[in-house]
């Protein structure tokens, strides 16, 4: 039946992870955030189950160890307490009826009697036989390191005094825990231990036969190796990548296992045998001094993990006392390794605190879990953990609850799921970072092939343009170069003429100058044309709208325009006496001559030009109409446009910017500019203006 009890465990926890499929941890391997964290937890729950089995299978291994031994039964035996207050009574004083007689029969379950934090030493008197024929080889462990001061009196022999307090060669083994030799007969003896400590006092007892003691040690250290072994690998894994992302979480995280980690060595009697065997006196305060130090971590790494200075401010703040407290709390047990300092204080005001602080914690949680922060809910878990760790911790600590092997352990039992926990909340913190850093590298892609695309657009556009614009320069040019040799060629003939006729007596000096003076002031006409309209282009101002009377006005500039129409007849027709326009009269006078000068270039030298006022409800119009050539009808679309002429090389001038200014100075008017046109019978071109009627008057002024 022993065997079968020992191969339970072995089976449970070989079968945790031999079931466990290979493509599972080859999919954990490959990505060190997995996006699948339902399998990452699956995983983590797993392990958590084999620490947690593992810590309640070592917390009954005396009584699976037993019945291995040479024994079938344990032997019977029982405990007497007495308080000792002043802590001044000795081995002898316990043989004097009076002081004997106040020992008192603990009655208390389990193996564990649990004095809390008192600053009394206690006696305790065991009377122990060996039931079954035969003496027999046992031993009593005392396993709890953080006991200072211990005497052990057996009958007949030495006393052996040990603890925490004094060094490690005091103890009778060479274990985490404290162990007395006992040689038991069949007649009952008594044994005595006293028992002091500065910080919480609990004396669990196990008495064992050799053979199972050494069985419980190795079972017990297996199960420790398990839990240091995941910190060890939880620390290392997320040190590297502290190491190679530069997130200060990562760092307060490993900082916060290394430290918790080390207390938990401390509180298990490892660090005294390994790290500071040689240092009693920090050995009295190595565990909370760890603790306090954790704490001030793991305060420090949620600030960071929940971003608590920008979520809640408030609890920021207090967040940030309490590390500061816990720090305090650290420096003042170093503080009292060189001074003479009251160290209880301390270790209450530690265990006191750790409740108040989960709920902080919890409450910062609870806030980014209603912000929709899917990883505030592995962080609740493992907070949540702990401080039910921490709160039967606290309570085990004040003796509030029983003793026994699960709340001996609880704290570290709660420890072992709060770090899987965190380490899977900051592993899911950190891929949801990541999956928002993709989706901001996408949009940023989306939108940067956006850009490209509209930017692409705009130089192929900028590129036609210029395309067009060299194209109309092009055709300026040829222009130019038409409208020169005219000139020049006028020029130069009537230069020739006169020197001909200078020769014969010929007096015709005043007519060449003329022609002469008539071809450079078309060049200069044209020019000015050219660059008056340019400038009208390139305006951004609006027009200076005022009421214009338009008769009288068109009556007086025509007046003025007989060097245009020298060779033809202008008819004029103002029909709408009264009527006003909203018009700039310089704008409009450029717009009028120019229709007025095509009129006139594209119809035979005799012919009449007719120029008319039209009205129409809200609109005035100017109309001249012509008795030229006409427009073909697939030139009608294009005649707007710069430098745009039916014939660039005919005979009749001009550079095609005419009829595009007068289109754009009815834009800045707010008008439209209308054309009919029948090939050999002339061509018909009305600017319509709005009226100057009063709400326009009121909108112009």
């Amino acid at each position: 039946m022993s065997t079968k009890k020992r191969e339970v465990p072995v089976k449970l926890l070989s079968g945790l992870f031999v079931n466990y499929k290979k493509s599972h941890f080859r999919y954990l391997m490959s990505d060190p955030f997995p996006q699948n964290s339902g399998l990452v937890l699956h995983w983590l729950l797993r392990v958590l189950l084999v620490w947690c089995c593992a810590f309640v299978l070592s917390s009954n291994a005396a009584a699976a160890v037993e019945s291995v031994g040479a024994l079938s039964a344990n032997p019977d035996w029982f405990v007497d307490l007495l308080e000792d207050a002043d802590g001044t009574l000795t081995r002898e004083d316990m043989e004097h009826p009076a002081v004997a007689g106040r020992f008192q029969r603990w009655v208390g379950t389990g193996s564990t009697i649990n004095f809390g934090f008192t600053t009394s030493a206690y006696w305790l008197r065991l009377s122990l036989k060996y039931p079954v024929g035969g003496a027999g080889d046992w031993l009593l462990e005392i396993p709890s390191s953080q006991i200072q001061q211990i005497e052990f009196h057996a009958p007949g022999l030495p006393v052996i005094r040990t603890g925490d307090a004094l060094p490690l060669s005091s103890r009778p083994y060479f274990h985490r825990f404290f162990a007395f030799p006992l040689r038991l007969t069949t007649e009952p003896q008594v044994f005595y231990l006293r028992v002091a400590s500065s910080y919480s006092l609990s004396v669990p007892l196990k008495l064992l036969s050799v053979n199972s003691f050494l069985i419980d040690v190795q079972s017990i250290s297996f199960v420790q190796a398990l839990y240091y072994g995941g910190l060890l690998a939880l620390l290392l894994y997320n040190l590297l990548l502290y190491l190679s992302l530069r997130d200060a979480r990562f760092l307060y995280y490993s900082l916060f296992v290394l430290t918790f980690g080390l207390g938990m060595l401390a509180g298990n009697g490892y660090g005294r045998m390994f790290l500071w065997p040689d240092w009693p006196a920090f050995e009295a305060v190595a565990q909370s001094f760890w603790l306090s130090v954790a704490a001030a971590l793991g305060v420090l790494f949620t600030c960071v993990f929940l971003s608590t200075a920008t979520v809640v401010p408030r609890i920021h703040r207090v967040l940030r006392l309490v590390a500061l407290l816990y720090a305090a709390i650290a420096a003042y047990l170093l503080a009292s390794l060189a001074w003479t300092l009251p160290k209880q204080p301390a270790f209450q005001m530690l265990m006191l605190v750790a409740l108040p602080t989960c709920g902080l914690i919890i409450a910062a949680g609870v806030n980014a879990l209603l912000r929709q922060r899917r990883e505030a809910l592995f962080f609740l878990l493992a907070w949540g953990m702990l401080w039910l760790g921490a709160s039967l911790a606290t309570l085990h600590a004040f003796g509030w609850i029983q003793s026994n092997g699960v709340t001996a352990y609880i704290l570290q039992i709660s420890s072992a799921a709060e770090m899987l926990l965190l380490a899977l909340a900051l592993a899911d913190q950190v891929r949801e970072a990541r999956q928002a850093a993709v989706d901001v590298l996408r949009s940023s892609e989306i939108k940067l092939e956006r850009m490209i695309e509209e930017r692409t657009q705009q130089l192929t556009l900028a590129l036609n343009q210029e395309k067009i614009l060299l194209g109309q320069y092009m055709r300026f040019g040829a222009l130019i170069s038409h409208e020169f040799r005219n000139a020049l060629g006028v020029i130069n003939s009537q230069l020739s003429l006169l020197g001909k006729e200078d020769k014969k007596g010929i007096p015709q000096t005043a007519k060449r100058i003329s022609i002469m003076a008539g071809a450079c002031k078309r060049l200069t006409a044209m020019f000015d044309n050219w660059l008056r309209h340019n400038q009208i282009r390139q305006s951004l101002q609006q027009a200076d709208l005022k009421p214009l009377a338009l008769n009288p006005w068109l009556i007086q500039l025509l007046a003025g325009q007989n060097h245009v129409t020298e060779d033809h007849s202008v008819e004029f027709d103002g029909k709408v006496v009264a009527a006003q326009v909203l018009a700039d009269a310089s704008l409009l006078e450029l717009a009028v001559i120019n229709l007025l000068d095509n009129a006139c270039k594209y119809s035979q030298p005799g012919k009449s030009v007719r120029i008319e006022c039209r009205e129409q409800p809200d609109w005035l119009g100017v109309a001249v109409i012509d008795q030229g050539i006409g427009i073909e009808p697939e030139h009608m679309m294009n005649i707007f446009k710069e430098y745009f002429r039916v014939a660039p090389e005919g005979s009749i001038r001009g550079m095609g910017l005419g009829l595009a200014m007068v289109q754009h100075v009815a834009f800045l008017h707010g008008g439209r500019l209308d054309v009919e046109s029948v090939i050999g019978k002339g061509s018909t071109f009305c600017l319509w203006l709005r009226k100057a009627e009063r709400g326009n008057d009121e909108q112009a002024r």
